[in-house]
């Protein structure tokens, strides 16, 4: 262990249902310092693209945010937020801002009736006002419309059978009627720009495993409307790949947010990574733990799927790729905790454990993430 003056980074996501990456992070703070208040403690807040994604990116980095009038999922105006970094040309956009499942009550949820027409309009902004390097955070959806909604804010055409055009936002019900697009109209910025999309599941657009079956009963799908999704998706897409002449529907990651990674790699030409690796890239994150003693990091549950490429398993990688120990806080281990261990994990906490029950942990999350601040306070305090 190095010196007690070099610093610990706490770099967690969200423990979803209790608290923001920011407030994991306090409550580790106050933990560790209460038995120790010269540690010196460095937070790093996280997130791997969903909700909350541009307040990562405000707390790590210098830049501003916009605020933009828009459209949110069922065409209500809004004042959604994007945020652009100090000195550069990219800005960072968070779909879940204009299309995200949070804006709508749970009574009114429905993917056949909502669109991503919003997340178009914080692109639009971006691009009029000259920013052409856009991070795209996808986590969060409302919609299931294949990214017509968004591409349609970017100014492509949607006709029907008539040939006339959609003027309503595409939705999951409208991509049904589309029978010919247009893009002689879209927003000339596209040209020249680069979009990365921040995913955090791989999901192809269709079948078994793709948006509509996967995702859209929580979005508000019942059983019945779960066809009609997956048909107007794939009917959609026949037209949209016939029109780009490029095939994306199984690409990894086209079916995030009810196929808005297919309608971005479509239409903007974007290029999908895995969210936390591009959110650490960007925040420089390598640099930020040279020379420190520790890592700790921490999401709600640690299971099967962390380590497929979630916050935690990114956090971990650098760590060890830097030679510096790590620590993962969660609030639940589903599955064997050696299994995690052999992953590079030096020691790992579970606030479930430590309350004796899921519930508590979760509605009294902070005063537990503080206990276990204190304990691996005096673990540093041992081996120093």
């Amino acid at each position: 262990m190095k010196q007690k003056s070099a610093p610990i980074i706490i770099a967690p996501d969200s423990f979803k249902g209790s608290l923001s990456s920011a407030g994991v992070c306090k409550a580790l703070e106050r933990g560790i310092h209460a038995v120790d208040p010269e540690l010196n403690i460095h937070s790093v807040p996280l997130s791997d693209g969903g909700e909350g994604f541009i307040e990562i990116f405000r707390q790590n980095v210098s830049g501003g945010l916009y605020n933009c009038m828009v459209l949110n999922p069922l065409g209500e105006s809004i004042t959604a937020q994007y945020f652009a970094i100090e000195n550069s040309m990219t800005v960072v956009i968070e779909m879940a801002q204009a299309s995200g499942l949070t804006l709508i009550h749970e009574k009114r949820r429905n993917p056949l009736l909502t669109s991503t027409f919003g997340t178009g309009q914080l692109i639009a902004d971006a691009l009029d006002k000259g920013f052409r390097r856009f991070v795209v955070g996808i986590g969060g959806s409302a919609t299931n419309d294949g990214g017509a909604g968004m591409a349609q804010a970017l100014g492509v055409r949607f006709y029907d059978t008539n040939d006339a055009e959609i003027t309503d936002p595409m939705n999951g019900k409208l991509i049904g009627d589309c029978c010919r697009i247009s893009l002689k109209n879209l927003h000339p910025g596209v040209t020249g720009s680069t979009f990365l999309i921040a995913g955090d599941v791989w999901n192809p657009l269709l079948g078994p495993n793709g948006a509509v079956y996967i995702y859209a009963r929580q979005k508000g799908a019942t059983g019945h409307d779960l066809p009609i999704l997956e048909r107007n998706m794939n009917s959609f897409y026949s037209i949209v790949e016939k029109t780009i002449a490029k095939e994306v529907r199984q690409i990894p990651g086209a079916g995030a947010a009810g196929g808005l990674g297919a309608g971005l790699i479509a239409f903007l030409g974007a290029s999908i990574q895995s969210g936390i690796n591009l959110v650490l890239d960007e925040i420089r994150f390598d640099e930020l733990i040279e020379n420190v003693r520790l890592v700790i990091t921490g999401e709600g549950q640690i299971d099967a799927q962390t380590l497929q490429g979630k916050t935690v398993m990114g956090v971990v990688n650098r760590a060890k790729k830097g030679g510096v120990p790590v620590i993962v806080v969660a609030g639940k281990i589903d599955g064997d905790p050696a299994m995690f261990k052999r992953t590079g994990i030096d020691e790992l906490f579970s606030l479930t454990e430590v309350a004796g029950s899921q519930l508590k942990a979760i509605n009294q999350a902070a005063g537990y993430l503080e206990i276990i601040g204190g304990k691996i306070a005096q673990t540093i305090n041992r081996e120093t």
